[in-house]
């Protein structure tokens, strides 16, 4: 009897095992959307017409994305840790009160392992030449970080994710871009000023209301003339899938409020346009005046009608680092914007914007390193085919502020970088347009402003060949 008993649990389990592969022949096809990434595709034999010996590997992966009623497990999974008080989805965070906070905040939240000062220095120098290159080409500039929600809302933060140090990224950052003049529209105390809460209980972004006391603010710091929507009508519908919540519960996740606002879209998009998070987004408006590139995030996708609607010509553009000057000249901009989250804005510390740096006259004494261990590399550029690049890292020296790169006699302002993994904040980085290089052998020297003194840190020769 007990050994019919284990064939019977052992047959039982081989069915229920079976039950997800069978039933992939007339389930629902898994979608990766709720999960904010791509499912794994069903693999080829051949693979450039060799035998694809990772065929088991990529079927097992397949499989594990598509098995049959995934999505409805998924969810059970994620329901089922919700009454323990854990998330499922590491890139979430269960807060309190039904509230889900983005994983990749907790560090400008809890201000650990806050970035050092020279990085956020890095970050600030770089927006800072970035708006000099704006502006001096004729154009206003603004730059808009989008504050993480637990940074105006951390009441509904667990317990176990304290605050460790009352100084954050944005705070250190903050300091530097006063100092260096950056127009930076600070929505920090615009947020915290308003009585209503203006994100998302499930998303990690602000609502639709919030988004035009975003517009409005950076409107007016911009002094731009602008419809700012105060009488528009609107309704208040419980139908808002937020972002976090289909990352966490998939098909069991719930709508919320937002605001819906009723206005008159007068722009019409030049683009094939699949949804509002698409790479490259481009509309016109005849009634509108001027011209706005905006490079920006998923913060920007509610405040994209109100830009579009305002401006003759807009151009919206997602992906770093940003190609500012070509995309300058390409579509005349008289504004540019730059729009991040505030768990966004570090990468510009080690990836800054595509644009040739200032060329400049250097009159004073410069005086050779005593030691020459800084690093010095030329080459094409992995992100634009228009610009060579002129790249390393300065040894000995740690309070220098300007650095400039010698080609052949003339001098360039370089951007100040810190590495990518944020080990050597001391790094720097020129774009050169190819169209300045008039010649295929190249003297380049590394010139550092340290205090005031003009010092060398090193050269090198490089010959320009063409493949």
């Amino acid at each position: 009897m007990k050994k019919r008993s284990n064939i019977f649990y052992v047959v039982l389990c081989f069915v229920i095992s079976l039950i997800p592969f069978v039933c992939m022949a007339f389930a629902p096809e898994a979608d990766g959307t709720l999960e904010k990434r791509e499912l794994a595709k069903f693999p080829s034999i051949v693979e450039d017409g060799k035998f694809n010996f990772n065929i088991l590997e990529e079927l097992g992966d397949y499989f594990n994305d598509h098995f049959a009623y995934r999505q409805q497990m998924v969810a059970a999974d994620a329901l089922l840790l919700d009454k323990f008080g854990t998330s499922s989805v590491d890139s979430v965070i269960r807060g309190t009160d039904g509230w889900l906070y983005y994983t990749t905040s907790v560090y400008d939240y809890s201000g650990y392992n806050t970035m050092s000062d020279r990085y956020a220095y890095n970050v600030a120098h770089t927006l800072a030449q970035t708006q000099k290159f704006v502006e001096e080409n004729g154009a206003k500039f603004a730059y808009v970080v989008a504050p993480n929600k637990n940074s105006l809302y951390p009441e509904h933060m667990p317990y176990y994710l304290p605050v460790v140090d009352d100084e954050n990224n944005m705070d250190v950052i903050r300091k530097h871009l006063n100092n260096m003049g950056v127009n930076f529209v600070d929505l920090f105390p615009v947020f915290e000023a308003e009585d209503e809460v203006l994100y998302l209980m499930r998303d990690s972004h602000w609502n639709n209301k919030g988004a035009l006391l975003a517009y409005n603010t950076i409107m007016d710091n911009l002094g731009i003339e602008h419809e700012d929507y105060a009488n528009a009508p609107y309704t208040k519908a419980e139908t808002e899938y937020g972002d976090l919540g289909n990352m966490l519960y998939g098909v069991a996740a719930k709508p919320e409020w937002n605001y819906y606002y009723d206005i008159e879209e007068l722009y019409t998009l030049t683009t094939p346009m699949q949804s509002v998070e698409d790479p490259f987004i481009q509309a016109e408006n005849p009634q509108g005046e001027g011209s706005l590139v905006m490079f920006r995030d998923s913060f920007t996708n509610a405040m994209l009608p109100y830009f579009a609607n305002e401006y003759k010509d807009s151009v919206f553009a997602r992906g770093q680092p940003y190609a500012v000057e070509m995309y300058m000249q390409m579509y005349k901009a008289d504004t540019v914007i730059i729009e991040v989250g505030e768990r966004g804005n570090i990468v510009l510390g080690y990836q800054p914007p595509i644009l040739t740096g200032a060329a400049t006259e250097i009159t004073e004494k410069v005086t050779p390193a005593a030691e020459n261990d800084s690093t010095l590399a030329f080459a094409k550029s992995k992100n634009s085919l228009l610009y060579y690049t002129v790249s390393g890292f300065i040894d000995g020296y740690t309070d220098y502020t300007d650095v400039y790169v010698c080609i052949n006699g003339t001098y360039y302002e370089a951007f100040t970088v810190t590495s990518e993994d944020g080990k050597n904040d001391y790094g720097y980085m020129l774009y050169i347009n190819k169209n300045l290089l008039d010649a295929t052998e190249l003297d380049i020297s590394v010139v550092i402003n340290e205090n005031g003194q003009y010092i060398s840190v090193c050269d090198d020769t490089f010959t320009i060949t063409e493949e």
